[in-house]
């Protein structure tokens, strides 16, 4: 019994851990935000009006992708994690109507969800070549 209840620990631990992060730099206001973007974008390979390849979208890609793969090794079912980090999702774009200088987006919900959906083909893929490396 007191097995589980530390493994119920380490997983909330590293859920509050990763969630307090990204709670933190998605909720920064924007006079806040817009020195960081400017200083990313001196090392961006791609200009501010490069739609597609904006830093913006990159990050937002990125951040749930990564938080699907930390978190994924503290879930069973990652379709549990897929679905909190859905609610995470539509939770931080409707949370910024009320942060000074940010706005919600669909978009950006959109990306964030893509991001979700990269970060558990990364983990598949992943977990397929070690599969088949562990098989021979």
């Amino acid at each position: 019994m007191m097995l589980s209840v530390r493994v119920i620990d380490r997983r909330l631990i590293w859920l509050v851990c990763v969630m307090g992060v990204f709670a933190t730099l998605m909720l920064v206001p924007g006079q806040l935000k817009d020195p960081v973007e400017d200083w990313f974008y001196l090392w961006w390979p791609w200009s501010r009006t490069n739609q597609v390849l904006a830093a913006d979208r990159i990050v937002h890609l990125v951040a749930f992708a990564g938080m699907f793969c930390l978190l994924a090794a503290q879930f069973k079912s990652r379709l549990m994690l897929g679905a909190l980090l859905c609610a995470v999702a539509g939770f931080s774009e409707i949370a910024q109507i009320w942060v000074p200088g940010r706005a919600a987006s669909s978009g950006d919900f959109v990306l964030n969800l893509a991001g979700i959906g990269c970060g558990a083909l990364l983990l598949a893929f992943i977990g397929e070549s070690q599969i088949r490396q562990s098989g021979r």
